[in-house]
């Protein structure tokens, strides 16, 4: 009876080992229409209905070529989801997710197939700029890509809707930044010239200290200080949003407060 015992366990122990893996499905996209050059998010759903505690690692591939690693640990009878970024290339990409235990043994490996779109050309995405701002100048901005990613990382669902928002306003910074820049070039030839024209030896002492020179001399220089903050609050992204928000919930408080005082 002992012996029979015994048998059962070793029989069993090998299968609870064996038990984590994938679920159904488990690899995806944080997006369903991935682009060549964006950055998108790998999700890999792995369960553990085993008796035990698993300690391993899931390593996310593109074939053969890895793409990243994270640390997995599930509790007996647990599940989580792995992720890893990833800038894919225009194609078919065979996303390969390799479980190891901790001695860095392959325990279950599962395979998903993606199309990757080609990156719009230049004329595509100039139409689909809403500012008709070029690539080039959308680089002088500081993108929202950490921002999504944080939203992918928490509700892919959300990232869906929230990505499109978020790049229109992107270029609507970089429409923006481009009048400010603009208009911080002329304030500056207008600091210089007018101190040019106050410091000049052969000036007369009317055009030196004239109400007027001196009135637009430093409407400028206020004019330059006020387009210099304007450009970094814009430009910056870790500034720009938390502002933006701000000035929602505040507009949003605004009309509360209204729509109570109407009743």
């Amino acid at each position: 009876m002992k012996r029979m015992l015994f048998a059962a366990i070793l029989f069993a122990l090998p299968l609870s080992v064996s038990a984590v893996g994938f679920a159904k499905q488990s690899i995806f996209l944080s997006t369903s229409a991935p682009v060549e050059g964006q950055t998108v998010t790998i999700y890999a759903s792995v369960s553990n209905p085993a008796t035990t505690t698993f300690n391993g690692t899931l390593v996310i591939k593109d074939g053969a070529s890895e793409i990243g690693s994270v640390p997995v640990s599930l509790k007996a009878g647990g599940a989580d989801t792995a992720s890893v970024s990833w800038k894919p290339t225009a194609g078919s990409h065979t996303i390969v997710a390799d479980l190891q235990d901790a001695n860095g043994k392959s325990i279950e490996e599962d395979k998903e197939a993606f199309i990757i779109a080609a990156a719009p050309s230049a004329t595509a995405a100039s139409s689909a700029n809403p500012f008709g701002v070029s690539n080039a100048q959308i680089g002088d901005v500081q993108p929202s890509t950490p921002i999504q990613e944080s939203i992918q990382s928490v509700s892919p669902a959300i990232a869906e809707y929230s990505s499109p928002v978020l790049e229109v306003i992107d270029s609507g910074r970089t429409f923006v930044a481009e009048k400010l820049n603009t208009a911080l070039n002329w304030s500056k030839s207008q600091v210089a010239t007018s101190s040019k024209a106050a410091a000049s030896i052969g000036a007369t002492e009317e055009e030196k200290g004239s109400l007027m020179q001196t009135a637009w001399r430093i409407l400028a220089t206020v004019a330059l200080y006020v387009v210099t903050i304007l450009l970094y609050i814009v430009t910056n992204v870790g500034v720009f949003y938390p502002i933006l928000a701000i000035g929602f919930l505040y507009t949003l408080w605004r009309l509360w407060r209204k729509y109570r005082r109407g009743y």
